[in-house]
């Protein structure tokens, strides 16, 4: 089911929702928490009336929608009655605004923790192996120079510049002979001109990966075919993916180190 944030129309979205609802008599109780009669609620859905203010945050209530996804309802809510051309223009850019705007991964994944600056991510993206080290700091097996060099089968005099440039900007700290994670934090806008770079660094090492054949690898590559509304319910789900992916990272034990890959593109 396609998020409230992919809809143009509150009453399509709302037609979905009941349609997918498992609930028996949906409808019904949708009629009985708006205070209505049901044969209302069904020409809400037909498109010959529309639900009052009133109505529409109730019905966001019982759709159980989190605050942004009710504001979001609520706009395509007000877009729907609105009564001059101007009026739906005034909406409709509030809504195109927040659609593009959830397009954005880095809206989906959200942190406190200071950035480090414009040079010395110039520095970082230049080569995966800034990363590696950055993250496999975490795991206690590799918080060791040995354990770094023999597992990414770099030579101990190439990843100590590695290291001290990583230890100069706070991405990690040094204590006695442990490698740490830092207090700072790294993230890569969409449009930064480092973008390329760091896909590219990493899909590199993802080829490499094809070499040891191992059943923990997960690799797919797989032109598709669908229709552009699908197209937008895809690109939804992968966005929550990520999002799901962070909630589970956050709270999990530093173990292991992976690099997660998803592509979705036109050709």
């Amino acid at each position: 089911m396609a998020s409230v944030f992919d809809h143009k129309d509150y009453r399509v979205y709302l037609n979905a929702e009941l349609k997918s609802s498992k609930i028996r008599g949906v409808r019904t109780r949708l009629a009985d928490m708006l205070g209505c009669q049901l044969a209302f609620v069904s020409r809400v859905l037909s498109g010959d009336a529309d639900l009052s203010q009133e109505h529409a945050i109730t019905a966001a209530e019982f759709l159980n929608l989190t605050d942004d996804e009710s504001d979001f309802f609520l706009l395509l809510h007000l877009l729907s009655r609105a009564g001059s051309h101007k009026l739906k223009s005034h909406y409709q850019n509030k809504i195109n605004a927040i659609q593009s705007k959830r397009r954005l991964i880095s809206e989906r994944i959200q942190t406190s923790a200071p950035e480090i600056g414009a040079e010395d991510r110039a520095i970082y993206y230049s080569t995966w192996q800034y990363s590696a080290i950055h993250v496999m700091a975490l795991v206690p097996y590799f918080q060791t120079r040995q354990t770094l060099s023999e597992h990414l089968k770099i030579p101990l005099i190439k990843l100590n510049t590695y290291i001290e440039f990583l230890q100069r900007v706070g991405l990690i700290k040094i204590s006695g002979n442990s490698i740490l994670p830092g207090e700072k934090r790294i993230h890569l806008p969409w449009d930064s001109p480092f973008t390329q770079s760091h896909h590219v660094n990493w899909r590199m090492r993802a080829i490499d990966s094809l070499d040891r054949q191992s059943t923990e690898d997960v690799h797919y590559s797989g032109p598709l075919c669908f229709s552009k509304e699908d197209g937008k319910i895809i690109r939804e789900k992968i966005l929550e993916l990520l999002s799901d992916v962070e909630a589970i990272v956050k709270p999990s034990k530093e173990e292991t180190v992976s690099c997660l890959l998803i592509d979705l593109f036109g050709v």
